[in-house]
């Protein structure tokens, strides 16, 4: 049989790409004065004014961007500021609804700080993309789920919170379940419909019998293989002014056109996660050589961290699939499943830090790989390859899978000596299959595109 290349990667395409700022969109006119503005009938929590922390003044600022206040006024408790532009960047990395929309500026008197808030009119969002998706491949060891609920399914977790917060935009429908509030979208807005488009997912993916556990991966293996990364807006969205302009950036993209870019994805985890009653974040920062010195409107990253058995993860949607070349099936990554926010940061890209919720420690990592496993004849096995005999099975394995475009994703962990195409070569030969022309090494995994 004759040999096929093995690729050593030393970053795969999509690892280098970067992202763009995140951003916020609203749908409606902001207020020339705070005190005009009517809350609802349920409104957003007010948090106090008065802080002792990064946190606590990005908690009120949101407050102020989710009621489109035109300012806010805080007073410093316990908490010193000695460089406001400073100051104002790292509310721009830490703030979940500040980023592009609206601009913000200060002023600083003693302990009073006020913030102010230069709302983009933004009529509709921008679609990049004309194709609706790349094609994406499910994971060898995928496994779909069995789920029970009915058509018309109501009673999601995310029904117990019990703050009831009135929404309208797709980006205060995710804000209020981050904050752990339940969400009353307004019948016909925006909120609404990506609300409806969310829980028609989640009918067909979970079942109530699952684990917190069993309903991350689900969630995180869906996006895997249903929202495309949206290389087409990255050229576009090249400032703020003109990244606010595009779906790719809000719910919008992901659950409209299933297109995002890791600012949707991050959104959309949270919205699906915490409807499920998980407790998540979505987290924003710059990269790290930024990271002292951060600036507004830089390239940056979102991702999400979230609450599995009382510990803390951190968890990247973005990374949950590899795009190695654009004619080819996405493969299914889980590296950044579950891990703890140094192997996060220091290893996706060239590196990203944040400011966000650093109170909440996560330090622990969760091994997917020899925690997920597949069964041949009478043995389980999991996804660390620990011989050549074990990577024939799973070879053998995957020839059984029946998903029209498949990939693979394994840790080696034996010595295979100076050629690994030649264990390869010989395990697709014991299992009667072609060597696939796309089969990839990086970093000890192995991946394979076999259809």
């Amino acid at each position: 049989m004759k040999n096929k290349n093995i690729f050593i990667l030393s970053i795969l395409a999509f690892l280098s790409v970067g992202c763009n700022p995140v951003v916020s969109s609203s749908s409606l006119s902001p207020s020339s004065s705070s005190t005009s503005i009517d809350l609802g009938e349920n409104p957003l929590p007010e948090p106090s004014n008065q802080v002792a922390s990064l946190q606590d003044i990005c908690d009120y600022v949101d407050y102020g961007i989710f009621n489109h206040f035109d300012h806010v006024d805080i007073v410093l408790d316990y908490y010193t500021i000695s460089d406001l532009d400073f100051e104002l960047a790292k509310i721009y990395w830490t703030a979940q609804l500040v980023d592009i929309n609206p601009e913000i500026s200060g002023e600083l008197h003693g302990k009073n700080l006020t913030i102010f808030f230069d709302y983009r009119d933004i009529d509709h969002l921008i679609s990049a993309a004309e194709d609706p998706y790349y094609v994406h491949a499910y994971d060898v060891a995928y496994v779909e789920p069995t789920v029970t609920r009915a058509e018309d399914f109501e009673t999601f977790p995310y029904t117990e919170y019990t703050t009831v917060v009135d929404v309208e935009t797709s980006d205060q429908l995710w804000y209020v379940l981050n904050q752990g509030y339940q969400p009353r979208p307004k019948v016909g807005s925006v909120a609404f419909g990506m609300f409806e488009k969310a829980k028609t997912i989640l009918r067909g993916i979970i079942d109530d019998s699952m684990t917190e556990l069993e309903k991350t991966r689900v969630i995180y293996d869906w996006m895997a293989v249903n929202i495309t990364y949206d290389y087409e807006v990255l050229p576009l969205g090249y400032d703020d002014a003109h990244a606010a302009l595009y779906d790719a950036f809000y719910l919008e993209g992901a659950l409209d056109n299933y297109r995002a870019v890791c600012d949707g994805m991050a959104k959309l985890f949270v919205l699906l996660t915490r409807m499920e009653g998980l407790a998540c974040y979505r987290v924003l920062g710059p990269t790290m050589a930024e990271f002292n010195n951060p600036i507004i409107g830089s390239t940056g990253h979102a991702w999400n961290i979230i609450n599995i058995d009382d510990t803390w993860y951190t968890i990247d949607p973005t990374g949950n699939n590899l795009m190695v070349d654009q004619t080819l099936p996405a493969i299914v990554y889980h590296r950044f499943f579950l891990t703890s926010e140094m192997v996060h940061d220091y290893n996706y890209s060239n590196g990203v830090a944040s400011y966000c919720y650093q109170t909440i420690e996560r330090v622990s990592n969760y091994d997917y790989y020899a925690n997920t496993f597949f069964s041949f004849g009478d043995t389980s096995y999991d996804l660390v390859i620990e011989s050549s005999a074990e990577l024939t099975t799973y070879i053998q394995f995957a020839k059984t899978v029946s998903y029209e475009h498949l990939s693979g994703d394994v840790v080696l962990d034996f010595s295979y000596g100076s050629s690994l195409a030649d264990e390869i070569n010989a395990a697709f030969t014991t299992a009667d299959w072609s060597v696939p022309e796309n089969i990839y090494l990086n970093d000890g995994h192995l991946f394979i595109i076999f259809r």
